[in-house]
């Protein structure tokens, strides 16, 4: 079990000539098993919770609408697929396969093709890379169960970053190669 409820800590504020910026990311990797453990996960955050959710899970294109709807079921913050929209606090977004996605500090979101198609799509590692450049000691990081060796390059690039990077606990995964991969 996990226990991550508690609400980050408060940030300065911005200064008025400085934009708007998202207080808090959570990055969500998942692979095999991942569903069941993101919605239970999910399922006891609180409505409003001061963060944006972005969800990888490693999926066929086509169902991450279906896995949004699923989602949306056990979640009490608005689930949705992730698109060019800005992204809010409070929100779940499930990240699709089709692009590589850019979030600024405002929450604006821009996709882009893949320079090189990934190994694993969509790819966990692509969006911790992304959050760890642009938002730093912001960024929180949960990997889920997985057999896949996505997320090991991400997890260093966000602690080194100076976010923190949390696990699911093995003996819940499925299959713990990817957490496992990771804490080492």
């Amino acid at each position: 079990a996990m226990g991550l409820v508690e609400a980050p800590p408060a940030l300065p504020e911005p200064s008025a000539d400085t934009p708007p910026a998202l207080s808090r990311v959570v990055a969500l990797g998942a692979s095999i098993g991942g569903p069941d453990a993101v919605r239970n996960f999910l399922g006891a955050l609180p409505e409003n919770f001061p963060a944006v959710f972005l969800l990888v899970q490693h999926l066929e294109n086509g169902y991450f609408e279906r896995l949004a709807q699923q989602l949306q079921k056990s979640v009490k913050m608005p689930v949705s697929v992730l698109g060019e929209a800005k992204v809010q606090e409070g929100h779940v977004y499930v990240v699709p396969a089709n692009a590589r996605f850019s979030i600024s500090q405002d929450g604006s979101v821009s996709a882009h093709a893949h320079e090189v198609p990934p190994h694993y799509t969509p790819s966990i590692d692509n969006l911790f890379v992304e959050v760890a450049e642009r938002f730093g000691a912001r960024v929180t990081a949960i990997i889920f169960g997985g057999m896949a060796g996505d997320a090991f390059e991400g997890a260093a690039r966000i602690t080194t970053a100076g976010g923190e990077v949390w696990v699911q606990d093995p003996s819940s995964c499925v299959v713990s190669s990817m957490v496992d991969g990771a804490t080492a």
